[in-house]
């Protein structure tokens, strides 16, 4: 048997990496952690630039795939630095844990102890350090007031597929939503889309307040997040805010799944109440 990587899509981000905080090579050092695990235990490793055939005797790593197929696993990274999926299925609300029937018993088997040991860790790895996926504008943001935060994203990113709500529909319902209440509304352009803020538009705009201000400043003051299916809704987690998700994701089980508009509208009152960040 052989472990075989797929290097088509392996150096995607190396077109971004301008935008991205990880160290462009840190794919090709990925490779080598990979050809050193494996191959320390008697496995053969290789890598090919793309997968013609199927052999079933072999294991298949499919960069920023989705597949059915036995004997391959989706790698690609996650949203934070230094983290990687390797899953049966993809990723996003494509990954395993998404459609796992047993999921929920096994969320349940583990312990509170081990969860909060686990979670704090993990947090404080990234959350002093204000790392991201995605480097962020060190701007000044002054907004004192209650508001919700909305982070956009690309349209035509693979994951919009899996949206209820896409992006700019759901900036322009919490626009409409949020009128006349006590929250301003905050939107953040992602950094490789930022004229879809161009079709954000509402009745009344003067609770909007626009921003490329990092993300590290603005979730620890919101009142809520509301995204897609975005990492920055992952990230909102990690601060322990309670999100609301309009996309299948990975970590929908922790988020609050909206859907309409309506569904938005019924969300307001839930924002003030207390939930088990455990």
């Amino acid at each position: 048997m052989s472990i075989i990587l797929e290097k088509n899509n392996f150096n995607e981000f190396r077109a971004r990496r301008r935008k991205c905080l990880h160290d462009p090579t840190a794919l090709l050092v990925l490779q080598n952690v990979l050809s050193s695990a494996i191959e320390s235990n008697g496995i053969q490793f290789s890598s090919i630039k793309k997968i013609k055939t199927n052999k079933k005797n072999n294991i298949y790593l499919r960069y920023h795939r989705r597949t059915k197929n036995d004997n391959e696993y989706c790698l690609k990274k996650s949203y934070l630095p230094d983290y990687y999926y390797l899953d049966k299925n993809g990723y996003s609300g494509w990954a395993e844990i998404c459609n796992n029937p047993n999921i929920l018993k096994i969320i349940d088997s583990v312990s509170d102890q081990d969860a909060i040991e686990f979670y704090d860790k993990f947090s404080n790895d990234y959350l002093p350090k204000r790392i991201s996926k995605i480097k962020q504008e060190e701007s000044d943001f002054k907004v004192n007031t209650p508001f919700v935060f909305v982070p956009m994203q690309v349209r035509h990113d693979s994951v919009m597929k899996l949206a209820r709500i896409k992006t700019v529909k759901l900036a322009n319902y919490c626009i409409k939503a949020f009128a006349n209440t006590e929250y301003k509304v905050v939107l953040k352009p992602h950094p490789r889309a930022k004229k879809a803020i161009n079709r954000v538009e509402g009745t009344d705009m003067s609770h909007v307040v626009i921003t490329d201000a990092s993300i590290h400043d603005i979730i620890p003051k919101a009142a809520a997040v509301y995204v897609v299916n975005s990492g920055v809704g992952f990230e909102s987690l990690l601060y322990l805010k309670k999100v609301f998700s309009s996309g299948g994701s990975d970590y929908s089980y922790a988020a609050n799944e909206i859907s309409t508009y309506e569904d938005i509208l019924n969300s307001i009152s839930l924002i003030k109440d207390e939930y088990d960040v455990t």
